[in-house]
């Protein structure tokens, strides 16, 4: 028998999730190649799994959650064409794993509670509108979150944030 050690938050409204997204992309001119989502996970590295195997008759003991993380910040277009870098925010500005590696495959931030930040944030888009260079323009899709600033002085990007009841 398996047992939760703790609870689950509620299912979004995936419904009006995707009316909302069909309503949004299809008021805009953006080809699928150009419409871009954006989301961020914890990875909790250290942390036990939050169900167990257990026979009948025995007790389930809890245990102090390791509090460790990083947050993973992935974008990738609607089409499936073009996955990001990966953008990934640590408590460490010079962990002492990257020592000896000259290059990452990934962008690496820090913060004191490795959770993303409006400056984090920011840095990223500017550096992502500078290598788009009027090339072309692309709609982002974000969640509200108070680390996502609308930032009006891109020149490639444009914003357009879900609502808070479809995620």
């Amino acid at each position: 028998v398996f047992k939760k050690t703790c609870g689950e938050k509620k299912d979004a409204d995936f419904q009006a999730a995707e009316d909302y997204l069909n309503n949004c992309i299809a008021s805009s001119n953006y080809a699928p190649d150009d419409v871009y989502n954006s989301d961020e996970t914890g990875l909790y590295y250290r942390a036990l799994p939050d169900s167990i195997f257990d026979f009948k008759g025995t007790t389930v003991n809890g245990c102090k959650k390791q509090k460790q993380r990083l947050t993973i910040l992935l974008v990738c277009n609607m089409s499936g064409t073009d996955k990001r870098r990966s953008l990934i925010i640590g408590k460490s500005k010079n962990p002492r794993c990257f020592r000896s590696v000259k290059t990452l495959p990934v962008d690496y931030y820090a913060n004191s509670n490795a959770w993303m930040t409006s400056i984090i944030f920011t840095e990223f888009l500017l550096k992502w509108d500078r290598e788009i260079k009027k090339v072309r323009r692309i709609l982002l899709l974000l969640d509200n979150c108070t680390a996502h600033p609308n930032l009006q002085n891109l020149e490639n990007i444009d914003f357009k944030f879900f609502l808070e009841s479809t995620g």
